[in-house]
């Protein structure tokens, strides 16, 4: 339809609105009153502030999300806009708000105003693991409070302060809060206050609030500066300096969110916080999600190995609380604790570890390995610890306790200072980062020794209510850990067969003298790949080919298929298997159409990525050697593993993917290129998908139970309205349910990229893989619109496909979950 320019004619309304939009403008304004007065510029009168109000709704509603930031407007009152010409009416577009801002200002009107009068302060406990959960902190949270006496959540005054442009006011009220929140619990209890990097940039310890710190009785020691670090950082140079200067006057910094944000791993390496919060997306359901355990183990142990102490965020369930403490999590936070309150609240202590039934594992008694390491009471002066060191010559370090509970150590060396007035062992002891509880899972335990960062310091033993029981020296229970550790027999990411159990299977195949292939496997520039993307898409890469080789070894039933660790892999293949060298080189094929996935666009455009030295580096290739007899038996896998290396040389030599094959003189085969298509499997998802359309779909969870045993690669398949909220809950495959939840109905997803695209274009989308926060497995998202019967878009129905459906698909089978 359209629309003649024309000048809106005399009216007598209230208000005028002004609209400048780009080329996309719905038909429906036309029929809601409005009159385009010249292309691309709108005029709608209203009688009230009421009717403006609803027709603001309207208006953002019948616009794509990417197109409303685009969109522009103005208000007048009537009879000035009636005077108005043409020029008028650009010269008050001239200064006119983005249409989401205006709509937020004029519905919320006291979002313009002195802000600390509807902010409110809750404070949430931060648990010791180590001490059974005795409290360690309150971190201070943002909450709400309208004109009307509702109280709004922090992520939803943030949000309406971002659409009405006043994140920093409300940022500054929120410290303002925090603070007059100090006086309500002990003054050696920390307190989290957080703060917007940009905030923390322009932060003047001489301005409001954080002049008044003496005046309020807050030491600097007291305060943790909470950095919100999935907000983009405009100058992370200058953020250092900030940073550096708040340690210098005493106070502590931590980084929240790690794992959701921005440049997580770059602003850590960066800031080297004291504290390391970890994302809630990380935490929760880690009991029982393999992909969420092995990223918590990474992340944890760089936090060890850069000094920080970690905090996990979001944990609701004991299951989730058991595994983060015997990992080795230093503290805790979440509504398993306690829920945030306006007064502090002292969270009860964990049960007793005997009290919960948790899974059958080689538990270690710690009890039975402890020495009893002198202690001396915190209220003990240092003269009676150099009296003990002078009586016991041979003991290095002294452990000081608070009512049993041990908190520092004093060496030999600290207990020599010489100080002129007497002075408690608290002002001298060295804070203890290292408490084991006294019964922990040898795995645990062999990871946390494994990963300590400062072996100078004591390894303390505490009973189930923290009480000490004495140091452990790790030596003397490595006998437990090698005897009783069961030896892990799948790679915790590929699930495939690793370590003793694939060399020992190895080795038995090779000595019975059977004609036997072997294929090793190895991503090429893995460690570059890691470097540029971080290690959840490195995760995704190695999964990814464990993937493509368990489908292209599927019609060869006799073969072994192994993860040697990191980026290679090995194949045991019978000789007289049909062909070899062209299932590997469909299996190449089908990797580096899929890897695809796992880059930028722009690096996929260029065929190579660059890590921070500039260096470039090719997308996507693998390396594979044939060992097959030709030039002699192997008879062990050592053997084999000295010609693989040889042969490994020379095939990472050439460009691109190879396939090198042990003969004399060696040969060697490429993929053909022209076999790889732009996008191998999305044009069946998509079909399947168009085909979910059609069939009838209302908010009972068997709906597509038949849709599902057809097309068995989704796991997941949700329907949007027009608007982006959730119709109806998740349909979930039924060999997924117990692990997907299937709610979600009413969860607004308008700024999702696979709502506001398919919204906007009208096309289907399909998403790079990612880490499914509903499953814990990487997946793609595929989405299509849907329509009503006059052919209007209605919504958007989105499907999830996880990683073995999509290898599968690609290949054209069917792929069971």
């Amino acid at each position: 339809m359209t629309i003649q320019a024309t000048i809106a004619p005399p009216r007598s309304q209230a208000l005028a609105l002004f609209v400048r939009c780009g080329d996309a403008t719905p038909q429906d304004w036309a029929h809601w009153g409005g009159c385009m007065q010249v292309p691309g510029m709108w005029r709608f009168d209203v009688a009230s502030e009421a009717d403006l109000l609803e027709l603001l709704d309207r208006l953002t509603a019948s616009l794509p999300p990417m197109a409303q930031t685009d969109t522009f407007a103005c208000i007048s009152a009537a009879d000035t806009a009636d005077a108005a010409t043409e020029t008028l009416s650009f010269g008050l577009l001239a200064t006119a708000q983005n249409l989401p801002v205006l709509l937020t200002r004029r519905r919320y009107p006291w979002l313009m105003g002195n802000l600390s009068l509807h902010v409110r302060s809750y404070l949430q406990p931060i648990v010791d693991l180590a001490r059974g959960g005795q409290l360690f902190a309150y971190e201070a949270l943002c909450r709400g409070l309208t004109p009307e006496g509702a109280l709004l959540s922090g992520q939803r005054m943030f949000e309406l302060a971002t659409r009405a442009s006043r994140l920093e006011a409300l940022d500054l009220a929120c410290q303002f809060s925090a603070l007059k929140t100090r006086t309500l619990f002990p003054r050696h209890i920390p307190l989290f206050v957080n703060i917007l990097p940009d905030s923390l940039l322009a932060l003047d310890l001489r301005r409001d609030p954080w002049a008044n710190l003496a005046a309020l009785g807050i030491r600097p020691e007291e305060l943790v500066f909470e950095i919100v670090e999935s907000e983009r950082c405009a100058d992370i140079d200058a953020l250092v300096e900030v940073v550096d200067h708040l340690r210098s006057q005493g106070f502590r910094i931590a980084l929240d969110d790690v794992g959701s944000g921005y440049n997580s791993l770059n602003v850590l390496a960066t800031l080297r916080p004291d504290f390391l919060k970890l994302d809630r997306g990380l935490v929760q359901g880690v009991q029982g999600s393999q992909v969420r355990l092995v990223l918590l183990q990474a992340l944890i142990s760089m936090a060890q190995r850069l000094g920080c102490a970690i905090i996990a965020e979001g944990l609701e369930r004991f299951e989730d609380v058991a595994v983060c403490r015997d990992l080795g999590v230093h503290f805790a936070q979440g509504y398993y604790f306690a829920a945030p309150a306006p007064e502090p609240v002292t969270p009860p202590p964990l049960p007793p570890r005997q009290e919960i039934p948790r899974p059958a594992r080689h538990t270690v008694r710690l009890r039975d390995f402890v020495e009893p390491a002198p202690s001396l009471p915190l209220e003990a002066g240092l003269e009676q610890a150099r009296e003990h060191f002078q009586q016991y010559p041979d003991q290095p370090l002294l452990i000081v306790l608070d009512d049993s509970k041990p908190i520092g150590y004093l060496t030999r060396n600290g207990a020599r200072v010489q100080q002129q007035r007497s002075f408690g062992l608290g002002r001298r002891c060295r804070p203890l980062n290292k408490l084991l509880p006294e019964h922990l899972s040898a795995r645990a335990l062999a990871f946390r020794l494994y990963h300590d960062p400062e072996p100078a310091q004591p390894w303390v033993v505490v009973d189930a209510n923290g009480i000490y029981l004495g140091v452990l020296e790790p030596w003397t229970v490595l006998d437990q850990l090698l005897s009783g550790q069961s030896r892990e027999s799948v790679h915790p990411l590929s699930h495939l067969p690793t370590g003793p159990v694939l060399r020992d299977t190895l080795d038995l195949q090779l000595r019975a003298q059977k004609e036997l292939s072997l294929v090793y496997i190895d991503l090429d520039r893995f460690k570059a790949f890691n470097d540029r993307y971080g290690f959840v898409r490195g995760d995704a890469m190695i999964m990814l080919l464990a993937e493509v080789l368990r489908q292209a070894f599927r019609g060869m039933p006799e073969t072994y298929l192994g993860h040697i660790g990191g980026d290679d892999f090995i194949a045991v293949v019978p000789r007289d298997s049909h062909d070899l060298p062209t299932v590997l080189q469909h299996m190449l094929v089908s990797f580096r159409a899929l890897a695809a996935y796992l880059y930028d666009s722009d690096d996929l455009r260029r065929g190579y990525f660059t890590t921070e030295d500039g260096s470039p580096h090719p997308t996507a290739s693998i390396s594979v050697v044939i060992i097959d007899g030709h030039r002699g038996q192997i008879t062990d896998s050592l053997a084999a593993s000295e010609r693989v290396a040889q042969l490994k040389k020379l095939a990472k030599a050439q460009l691109g993917s190879i396939i090198a094959i042990d003969d004399n003189p060696p040969r060697f085969l490429t993929a053909a290129t022209s076999e790889v298509r732009e996008r191998p499997w999305e044009d069946r998802a998509i079909r399947a998908l168009l085909h979910v359309t059609a069939q009838p779909r209302s908010g009972s969870i068997h709906d597509l139970d038949a849709v599902f045993k057809r097309y068995p690669f989704f796991e997941l398949i949700y329907e949007l309205d027009a608007q982006g909220v959730q119709r109806y809950p998740n349909w979930v495959h039924p060999g997924m349910w117990g692990r997907i939840k299937s709610g979600g109905m009413g969860v607004d997803r308008a700024i999702q990229p696979y709502f506001q695209l398919v919204a906007h274009r009208g096309t289907p989308y399909v998403s790079n893989l990612y880490l499914s926060s509903a499953s814990g497995e990487f997946c793609a998202t595929v989405a299509v619109p849907l329509h009503d019967a006059e052919g209007a878009f209605s919504g958007v129905l989105v499907g999830d496909l996880n990683l073995t459906g999509l290898v599968a698909l690609s290949a054209g089978g069917r792929a069971e979950i």
